[in-house]
């Protein structure tokens, strides 16, 4: 038989169309698969024993088309049967049909499946930045127009009261202070600005203040169209600055058709104080506290305060930020040596809220301080919580106060309810540094990968400078799946990075590290390694906290293994010598140093005192909730077990992924296994790995299974 006649003969016997058929049918399956075995929380590994099968049935199904026919009167050799043109035509419809009809439902199924993982927590972001079905508002920074640029101060002050008169309205979402801000003196698209935001109506103002006169100009727009619905100009003295504040807030609801609670009007109507030198005092005190800064820092806005409520003793809001700043120099001193900063802290804490009680208990400005101060100082998150609900009831728009409750419930091990209050704050704060920061931190300690990758692509889509982010997109994904072709997405992803200015060098560094180990490329990685020690120092007045100092560990002893002592002893020298400096003021990053003592003591060399000094501390890490600093420290704790603890690592893996709040998980360790290699040759471990079947084909390839 010649080609030709093969190929006829193929064609006769539908050989060519029944294997088309099968792979179209094959794909399908798996499409159905794909979406039944997550939604059922089924292993893995039933998708790639399906594919398995289905691949080996493939070229038995075409030797079986070659041999049999399927005819009216059932199943018979081809061979045997005489060749029937319009049989042969009508088979031929037949088997088009169910080509067609299984393509067109894989192709849909492939399409939904697609985009069902990120579709859900996508929608479920977007409604936190959406056009509210609610009147939803964002108030432009003021402009100041005052010759003297002294008065910035007080524009910004202007600026804050009016948003949060109207962030206490709880038929109102306000866009909080922190995410307007990058939006001062903004001359782009306002339909656009709306929906980064998140808002129907845009409020643009400008104040010019001149000896004893102020002026404002108001500004209501709709975002979508760009029509102002409602504008006017205020002359007044200074003295009329508090009623101003409330005018303007009055007629903003009224022109929205807002309606107010009797609390909420007397609350708009409310005036802090009545003497301006101390509301002066007060504002350069709150825009020192509404930036990032030091002790230095607190204590002058801490001078301007006590300045402020010497010149009105009955400065409610005076008393309630001084309280706070007391209750954060409390808490923040007590790892200085010296223990007299953090006693008088306290005793200036205690008198502070004793004054706010006296002057008002139930005030939203009394019952914040008492939340900072139960915490911080009487260390009762109970209370606190407590104290944080009644605040949030009377100012529902208060990002602030739902990232600090966040915290307290991580340190309850209440992490729903902690990420509940972090969407929350992202809801109404999106461009806020603290809040993006403490989200995405809040979705890695709790391990929610798929919530946390489209996250990071949002963040990356406002700043694209920050190239990183594309890195760890595909490391969360490998995460996720364990699959080789993510591994190969965060290799590419690594070898095509653009290092910008804005590029975080740890998450590259990081990521370098994952993907040197696994190609055994290690004189590569470390000859080309990215450090983040020398800036870390800068930041934080030469202290450097332990996942710093415990990455500089990591790659110490990488390079022992790897024959580069004297670059490790150079790295372990460093560490020592960071090691005995005391914490300072420019210290924001505090942990415990006895946690990454014993991996120091057991890279140089000091193993018995390692171990002694790990089962030490153990007990202390393990019962630590300070949040994020048990996540944290765990996580040294348990590279360090690999290393010193051999026996019982296993164990201790265990009880650190018990907590609620935890960077390590089964899918970490399978991605880093030269960091835990003795944990890798645990058969507990092991046999998780492969019930999980994750990681099973890609460790098999890179034969740590």
């Amino acid at each position: 038989m010649n080609l030709k006649q093969y190929f006829q003969e193929l064609k006769r016997r539908h050989v060519v169309k029944s294997g088309i058929a099968y792979l179209v049918v094959a794909w399908l399956t798996t499409q159905v698969l794909s979406i039944i075995i997550p939604a059922f929380e089924l292993s893995p590994s039933l998708l790639k024993t399906s594919i398995i099968i289905l691949t080996i049935g493939f070229p038995i199904w075409l030797i079986f088309s070659w041999i049999y026919d399927l005819t009216p009167e059932g199943l018979k050799k081809t061979e045997d049967i005489e060749f029937d043109a319009e049989a042969s035509a009508n088979k031929n419809v037949k088997l088009n049909r169910i080509i067609i009809g299984a393509l067109s439902i894989a192709v849909i199924l492939l399409v939904y499946n697609q985009f069902r993982l990120t579709d859900s927590f996508e929608t479920e972001m977007a409604a936190a930045t959406k056009v509210d079905s609610r009147n939803s508002i964002a108030i432009l920074p003021f402009i100041n127009m005052s010759s003297d640029d002294d008065n910035a101060f007080f524009t910004e002050g202007m600026h804050e009261d009016v948003l949060n008169k109207l962030a206490g309205i709880k038929e109102l979402k306000v866009i909080a202070r922190t995410s307007v801000l990058p939006y001062r003196n903004y001359e782009g698209s306002l339909d656009s600005l709306g929906n980064k935001l998140g808002v129907k109506y845009i409020l643009e103002g400008s104040v010019r203040r001149f000896e004893n006169q102020i002026k404002i100009s108001t500004n209501l727009i709709e975002a979508a169209t760009g029509t102002s619905l409602w504008s006017n100009s205020y002359d007044r003295t200074i003295d009329n600055v508090f009623k101003l504040q409330s005018e303007i807030a009055q007629e903003i609801t009224q022109t929205l058709k807002t309606t107010l609670s009797p609390k909420e009007n007397n609350n708009l109507n409310a005036v802090p104080t009545t003497v301006i030198d101390a509301y002066d005092n007060f504002v350069k005190a709150r825009n020192i506290l509404n930036g990032y800064y030091n002790v230095e820092d607190l204590n002058k806005a801490m001078d301007y305060l006590k300045t402020a409520v010497g010149f009105d003793s009955n400065f409610i809001e005076g008393w309630g930020l001084l309280a706070n700043a007391y209750s954060e120099l409390y808490e923040f001193a007590l790892d200085f040596d010296d223990k007299s900063v953090s006693v008088k802290a306290k005793i200036n804490a205690d008198e502070a809220i004793a004054k706010l009680e006296a002057i008002d208990a139930d005030n939203v400005y009394t019952l914040r301080a008492k939340g900072y101060y139960q915490n911080m100082v009487l260390e009762d998150p109970i209370a606190a919580l407590q104290s944080f609900d009644k605040a949030l009831e009377a100012f529902p728009n208060d990002s602030s106060t739902l990232m600090y409750q966040a915290v307290i419930y991580m340190y309850l091990s209440q992490s729903d309810k902690a990420l509940d209050n972090m969407e929350r704050a992202y809801a109404i704060d999106n461009q806020n540094g603290m809040v993006r920061l403490y989200l995405k931190m809040g979705y890695t300690y709790s391990r929610k990968y798929e919530k946390l990758i489209p996250l990071i692509k949002a963040y990356y889509k406002e700043d694209p400078e920050k190239t990183h982010y594309e890195v760890e997109m595909n490391y969360y994904q490998f995460l996720i799946d364990g699959k080789i072709s993510s591994f190969e997405a965060l290799e590419n992803s690594i070898a095509n990075l653009q290092i910008t200015d804005r590029c975080n060098l740890r998450v590259v560094k990081d990521n370098k590290m994952v993907v040197a180990m696994f190609n055994q490329d290690f004189n590569s990685y470390i000859d080309n390694w990215l450090g983040a020690w020398d800036s870390h120092h800068k930041d934080h007045g030469n202290w450097s906290c332990p996942q710093i100092i415990n990455d500089e560990l990591n790659q110490a002893n990488l390079m022992l293994k790897n024959d580069r002592a004297e670059e490790a002893s150079q790295i372990l020298a460093q560490a020592i010598e960071a090691v005995e400096r005391p914490i300072n003021e420019m210290s924001m990053c505090v942990y415990n140093k006895a946690v990454y003592d014993p991996k120091l003591d057991y890279l140089s060399g000091n193993k018995e005192l390692a171990k002694e000094k790990f089962y030490k501390d153990l007990p202390r890490v393990m019962n630590l909730t300070r949040y994020p600093r048990g996540s944290v420290e765990r996580s040294v704790l348990l590279e360090t077990a690999d290393m010193v603890a051999t026996e019982d690592v296993y164990n201790i893996y265990k009880q650190v992924i018990s907590k609620p709040s935890s960077i390590v998980g089964l899918e970490t360790v399978c991605a880093n296994p030269w960091i835990y290699p003795n944990l890798l040759k645990d058969e507990n471990f092991m046999a998780e790995v492969k019930q999980d079947g994750r990681f099973v084909d890609f460790l098999k390839i890179n034969n740590f299974l």
